[in-house]
């Protein structure tokens, strides 16, 4: 990663009861720090104010103290629209954005995606089911705001289907048959290639660290039982 590279932690709402997502959130941005002390990192989210520690290894943020109810399950449109506004302000031309807790640990999967002007995606993209997965995402910060930014957001449905409306759109006004739209635009990895990890799953909450080494059984979204489509 030789040039300054953004990231942007996002999908973060925190209750009075949830301060433990502070402590999750601070080793996510701990162990891309040891990667790359040069990342621009930008939190986004609401409820209880960020903490000053927090605030101190952080580069900026978008933070509302009052949490907005419209905005969980649909993608947090709000929060990941202004955060990709910082990172393109600052001149960020390539970023990351992964939920306030979750990291991706194969780094250079990482490295190779944001060598290319394509964004890559992961889960829960479904093409047969009109879905883009909404919460991790990196490549070109301005076609990533582009994409967030292209149809008014509908709050009757999750940010997966409205960022799959925002893809019809924009193949339209390219002249492009979507699914060669799609092709020409995305890649597509799956979490376990991507060892992208939810730290959640693994949390000791009385010593603020993980339980153990991260596996495959940590992956995004196996705890929950979220199904994994494939693209």
């Amino acid at each position: 990663m030789k040039n300054k590279i953004g990231l942007l932690f996002s999908h973060l709402h925190v209750r009075e009861n949830e301060m433990f997502k502070f402590d999750i959130l601070e080793y996510c941005i701990d162990f891309y720090r040891n990667i790359n002390k040069s990342f621009f990192i930008v939190v986004t989210g609401h409820g209880c104010s960020l903490p000053e520690h927090i605030l101190n290894k952080i580069d900026s943020h978008f933070w509302e103290n009052n949490i907005d109810p419209n905005q969980i399950g649909r993608g947090h449109p709000k929060f990941c629209i202004e955060g990709y506004k910082i990172l393109k302000d600052n001149n960020l031309e390539k970023s990351i954005k992964l939920r306030a807790s979750d990291i991706c640990l194969k780094i250079d999967v990482l490295e190779h995606a944001l060598s290319s002007e394509k964004i890559l995606l992961s889960e829960q993209t479904s093409i047969q089911r009109g879905m883009i997965g909404d919460l991790f995402m990196c490549g070109p910060t301005e076609n990533m705001l582009r994409l967030w930014t292209e149809v008014p957001w509908d709050y009757s449905k999750s940010g997966l289907f409205n960022l799959y409306d925002a893809t019809i759109s924009l193949s339209r006004k390219n002249n492009q048959e979507h699914l060669q739209f799609l092709k020409s635009y995305f890649n597509f990895i799956n979490p376990r290639n991507l060892m992208w990890v939810d730290i959640g799953s693994n949390w000791d909450h009385l010593n603020s660290k993980p339980h153990s080494p991260f596996t495959e059984s940590h992956l995004w979204g196996l705890r929950e039982g979220y199904e994994h489509y494939g693209g």
